[in-house]
């Protein structure tokens, strides 16, 4: 089952800037026209016939829904589960 992904609405299509099946990669996004941020990892989208758009954080984030962190959130778990964590960092074993 192939998965599929669709912008929100009020996206358009006629306003992206698609790279040409040979050239290089964009530095710059293919919807806004930001430079895109060699820290962060752009969603890329090619046509069957080899056509690509890229997209910068801020786009992902508008019109695609995607979200970036800048570090790992920190995992959430019930007290009891955090106790038995540290627990066995430290080789108390489970409890």
């Amino acid at each position: 089952m192939a998965n599929s992904i669709a912008p929100r609405p009020g996206f358009d299509w006629t306003a992206i800037n698609w790279g040409g099946p040979d050239e290089p990669r964009t530095e710059h996004c293919s919807y806004c026209g930001d430079a895109l941020d060699e820290e962060s990892v752009p969603l890329i989208l090619w046509t069957k016939s080899g056509w690509c758009a890229e997209f910068c954080d801020h786009c992902i984030a508008t019109w695609w829904g995607g979200q970036s962190f800048d570090e790992a959130p920190e995992p959430r778990h019930e007290p009891e589960i955090r106790q038995r964590l540290r627990n066995a960092k430290r080789g108390d074993g489970d409890g």
